[in-house]
C-alpha cells in the first residue's frame, strides 16, 4: 500500500493518548492514528449504506403507510418484502 505523507495537529491531551497507547501496542502513533481513520472511514461507509432504509421510509410516508405494530423487531422482514415487490423504487 502506497502511503502519502500527512501532517495533522492534534490537542496536547489527545497527542499524549496517542503516544500512550502506540506504547502499550508496540508501534508507532502513526499506525495507531492509520488504525483510528480507518476504522471511522469504514462505520462511515456502513452509515452511508443505509440511505436503502431512507428510500424506505420515504416510500412509506408516500403511500401513507403506518406501519405494522412490530416493525422494530420486524423491520428487515418488511424492507426485504418490500424490495421484493417494487425494487426499482427503493
Amino acid at each position: 500500500m502506497k502511503q502519502k505523507r500527512t501532517q495533522v495537529y492534534f490537542e496536547q491531551e489527545t497527542r499524549k493518548k496517542l503516544d500512550h497507547l502506540a506504547r502499550l501496542k508496540g508501534t508507532s502513533m502513526a499506525e495507531v492514528v492509520r488504525d483510528f481513520v480507518d476504522e471511522g472511514l469504514r462505520n462511515e461507509k456502513i452509515i452511508s449504506d443505509a440511505s436503502g432504509l431512507m428510500e424506505l421510509v420515504k416510500l412509506a410516508e408516500k403511500e401513507a403507510w403506518g406501519g405494522p405494530i412490530d416493525l422494530a423487531e420486524r423491520h428487515n422482514d418488511y424492507f426485504i418484502e418490500a424490495f421484493k415487490e417494487e425494487p426499482s423504487e427503493i
